[in-house]
């Protein structure tokens, strides 16, 4: 080659590309590495995240059994006491219908008025323990609504509780 063809044809960037191409190199090949390095962290912390996902899952079934049998055994408590509440208060029940039947007309009426207002009580009391025995029912099913008298369930309050009567 001729001397001006030699000073026109750049021949001394050759090293400079040569040495910028293997910088590049290096670079990349870091970057890749690094790469390399953080997506085995990730499967790494992927599979310590399941890990626990699974040991929080059995805890919570685990969890979720003993509360499920905690709540049957409470229900089936809560039935027995309120099934026995019943007896005592068929009784008295019982025993008002005998004191109105056998005293008759010989109790005066504000005697009457408190055997009539203590069997409207022993009922309502014997309805609310029908509801608890049926609760369990009533949770698994839709409630339906109603419209409610509400001077009639007033009135039977004031009736059943005196102390909400006046002097």
């Amino acid at each position: 080659t001729t001397p001006q063809f030699e000073a026109g044809s750049y021949h001394l960037l050759v090293p400079w590309i040569l040495i910028m191409g293997l910088l590049l190199s290096t670079v990349l090949v870091g970057i890749t590495a690094a790469l390399t390095r953080a997506h085995q962290r990730l499967e790494q912390a992927q599979t310590e995240l399941r890990s626990h996902a699974d040991e929080l899952e059995d805890a919570i079934a685990s969890r979720t059994i003993r509360l499920r049998d905690t709540i049957s055994e409470l229900e089936l408590m809560s039935y027995s006491i309120v099934h026995d509440m019943r007896a005592p208060l068929r009784a008295i029940l019982s025993f008002g219908s005998i004191l109105e039947d056998e005293a008759g007309t010989a109790l005066n009426p504000q005697c009457r008025s408190y055997v009539s207002r203590m069997r409207t009580a022993a009922l309502r009391m014997d309805a609310l323990i029908r509801d608890v025995l049926n609760y369990g029912n009533l949770v698994r099913q839709k409630i339906l609504l109603r419209p409610v008298n509400i001077p009639e369930l007033v009135r039977g309050i004031l009736e059943t509780y005196p102390s909400f009567q006046p002097e």
